[in-house]
């Protein structure tokens, strides 16, 4: 794989030629994937950030946006793959609200009666 200097994905670029030529040197036996998050300020920015990136790795981005999905780039180079991924920040504010109820939740009988730092759990209840 060829990368061109100053690009972000660099260190990936180095670590997949390193695999490739060395493929004597382990990895994990289902593989292993090199995560990168784009942390730019916007949805615009950061989806053409994954644009370069798809362009650089020459991939096809997989969009699942529209599903409520995130926008990702990805090559596998043997067992290791490097994944730039954008999650849209509609994506970030459902999961907040959604992990906000977190403690209100209870499963099962057994956690009947707790103590918890939003007040007690009564049968299930919460109660201030």
């Amino acid at each position: 794989m060829t990368c061109s200097p100053g690009t972000r994905p660099l260190r990936a670029c180095a670590l997949a030629d390193f695999l490739e030529a060395n493929p004597a040197v382990p990895v994990n036996e289902y593989g292993e994937t090199f995560h990168m998050f784009t942390r730019t300020g916007d949805d615009a920015s950061a989806a053409a950030l994954v644009d370069q990136v798809a362009d650089l790795l020459g991939v096809t981005v997989i969009d699942d946006r529209p599903d409520g999905g995130h926008y990702i780039a990805e090559k596998t180079f043997g067992r290791a793959s490097y994944r730039i991924v954008h999650i849209p920040e509609r994506q970030k504010r459902d999961h907040q609200a959604r992990a906000s109820y977190r403690d209100n939740i209870v499963l099962g009988s057994d956690q009947a009666t707790r103590d918890d730092q939003h007040g007690h759990l009564i049968n299930g209840r919460v109660v201030s």
